[in-house]
């Protein structure tokens, strides 16, 4: 906000969000579940959810939100914007709602990846009040837009990212790709495997550090919480430190083989943000009972592998689905490559 206030931006308002920033799909039980711009009756997804659907509606610029296990770019996929989920330590926490320290990311949703550019380069950069920010400089992200993206290569996965994918989303996300090829980018298929593990450990690693930020809370006031967000936190409080710590040790692994398998050959990786069309509210109204876990496991299964390697990952919107609600793919680049990433995404705009 700091940053903001010096750049000239204007704070006007206060948006609604998912309970403690817990929750894929933008229910929150004390102030009201958010509703989809596009049609009320359809979830924004989480947990950034007053964001997107704000930005959506036009009735503002821009929003900051946070993105732990797919919380900004979610709510850019079910809302029709566009959002930056940046690389791990590119952007200051201090202040903002935490949730899994090891994991949380701040950025912004907009209309525009032009837009989304403008703001990350003011609020990106180390910070003295979050001591896990990197020092690694941040460039003019604006003047890199206009860079060609010709002969740059764009990823496609063969498998995980679209395994189950409803026939209409899978067609929006790859007749995206047609832009890129004329553009002048090289489109290459590449492999990728062994993901699902991955997002296990992020699970994992958020439900832990979840239970243990909210531990008090959770003991003295657990009635206060609604009942999808208490049954989370009792499960991450039931992760055993075996667990966690195992799930920690396999990152550098997995970003390892994910920087040497899947990104050797190519500049950034084209999936879709989310492979369902999208729910109503209360299609996805499960509060703590039995479907909780696999309804937020499908919601951000195409999310949590990105938050658990760190790395950077653009949301743009690529058209509707059917039912007239938006749909949009992502754009997945190397730790600290926004800049690519938004290059890629402006051409494509």
């Amino acid at each position: 906000w700091q940053r903001l206030d010096t750049a000239g931006a204007v704070q006007f308002g206060v948006l609604n969000m998912t309970e403690f920033a817990y929750g894929p799909t933008g229910h929150n039980y004390h102030f009201g579940h958010c509703r989809n711009a596009w049609h009320p009756d359809y979830i924004t997804g989480g947990s950034s959810s007053g964001a997107g659907t704000s930005v959506a509606a036009r009735a503002n610029f821009a929003a900051l939100g946070s993105d732990t296990g797919g919380s900004i770019r979610l709510p850019a996929h079910f809302c029709g914007v566009t959002g930056i989920k940046p690389t791990y330590g590119r952007v200051s926490r201090a202040g903002a709602m935490p949730l899994s320290f090891s994991m949380d990311t701040v950025g912004p949703l907009a209309r525009t990846v032009e837009d989304c550019a403008l703001i990350l380069g003011v609020i990106a950069g180390s910070d003295p009040a979050d001591p896990t920010t990197s020092g690694q400089p941040v460039p003019d992200y604006l003047a890199a837009l206009e860079r060609p993206v010709k002969g740059l290569r764009v990823g496609v996965p063969k498998g995980y990212f679209y395994d189950g994918a409803d026939p209409a989303i899978e067609t929006l996300v790859r007749t995206s790709l047609d832009v890129f090829r004329s553009l002048g980018c090289e489109i290459v298929e590449v492999g990728v495997r062994g993901i699902e593990p991955w997002n296990q450990a992020a699970t994992a690693i958020i439900a832990a550090e979840a239970a243990a930020l909210h531990a008090n809370w959770l003991r003295e006031r657990p009635q206060d919480y609604s009942d999808q967000v208490r049954a989370r936190l009792e499960l991450g409080a039931a992760i055993s430190a075996t667990q966690y710590i195992n799930a920690l040790r396999l990152r550098d692994h997995a970003l390892k083989a994910w920087l040497a398998e899947v990104m050797s050959g190519v500049d950034a990786l084209h999936v879709p943000c989310v492979a369902f069309a999208t729910p109503t509210i209360a299609e996805t109204d499960v509060g703590g009972g039995q479907r909780m876990g696999q309804v937020l496991a499908q919601v951000t299964r195409l999310m949590r592998p990105v938050n658990y390697l760190g790395l950077p990952s653009l949301a743009v919107p690529c058209g509707f689905q059917p039912h007239g609600l938006p749909c949009a793919f992502q754009l997945i680049g190397r730790p600290f490559d926004e800049a690519l990433l938004f290059r890629l995404g402006h051409a494509y705009q």
